[in-house]
Order: structure tokens, then sequence, then C-alpha cells
């Protein structure tokens, strides 16, 4: 059964945080956004 997956406004600001963190703090844009594909991918294989 596959379910559906609802990020709550936290989770979604969350997100953003860890992004913006890893791209703008310590200056890595690539990996930043491997992070949060990794975490979305993550999430997503808990179903």
């Amino acid at each position: 059964m596959k379910m559906n997956i609802v990020y709550s406004h936290q989770a979604r600001q969350d997100l953003k945080n860890i992004y913006e963190y890893i791209a703008y703090s310590l200056l890595a844009p690539e990996t930043a956004q491997k992070m949060y594909q990794r975490i979305i991918e993550s999430v997503r294989s808990l179903d």
C-alpha cells in the first residue's frame, strides 16, 4: 500500500534551513542539494 506523505510547515522550514545553512554558511551549494535530496528520498522510502 502506497502512503501519501505530507510535510508539515515546520518540516518544510527545517529542510529549507538545512539547505541554506549548508549552501550559504558552509559555501557548499552542491552538497546542500545532495543532502536535501537524500533527506527527501529517505522519507519516501519509509512507506
